[in-house]
């Protein structure tokens, strides 16, 4: 995101606004998929814009290449801006979450790693709160079977009409603890 906001100062009055939000998806050492979600003005160049954004993102992605720990990304990586479309309104007029939500952070603490999902108050079909309630009820479900706890990633990226990506993991503590 450090990139994108040197693009938005860079070029402040001409595309980029002040919200937006970048997910990356990385499996072991290999880029797959990168989403950014870009709040820009009406009358943006946006062909400029997504070549501008897309440039920055694999500008940090060689600082990591480089490091030894990311290989260099290739034609395969899967690259989406404004997956659910026109971003021109940001901020509190936008849909950035301010009316009335439950994070997902205040409901579960530390023991939950999210970025500041929501868990109520915004429309159910948004992706943050479809995320939360798949990844409970996958999570409750690891456990009835016999899990001492289970944790389950769930991704969507804006404008998915289904999870891109489901994970879990879970303890089987449980399971030989009430077996003896």
């Amino acid at each position: 995101m450090k990139a994108i906001e040197g693009l938005r100062e860079e070029r402040r009055k001409r595309w980029i606004g002040p919200d937006g939000k970048v997910f990356v998806a990385v499996r072991g050492r290999r880029l797959e998929a990168v989403s950014l979600s870009l709040h820009h003005f009406v009358h943006a160049d946006w062909l400029a814009l997504c070549a501008l954004a897309k440039e920055a993102c694999l500008a940090v992605a060689a600082e990591y290449v480089a490091a030894g720990e990311l290989e260099a990304p290739g034609e395969s990586v899967d690259w989406l801006f404004n997956g659910a479309g026109s971003f021109a309104v940001g901020g509190p007029l936008g849909d950035n979450g301010l009316s009335g939500k439950k994070l997902v952070a205040e409901a579960y603490g530390t023991a939950v790693p999210i970025g500041g999902g929501t868990v109520h108050g915004k429309d159910p079909l948004k992706p943050d709160v479809r995320a939360q309630r798949i990844a409970r009820e996958w999570a409750v479900k690891r456990v009835r079977e016999g899990a001492a706890e289970a944790t389950v990633w769930v991704v969507f990226r804006p404008g998915d009409e289904e999870p891109r990506w489901v994970e879990e993991s879970e303890e089987r503590i449980r399971s030989s603890i009430l077996a003896r």
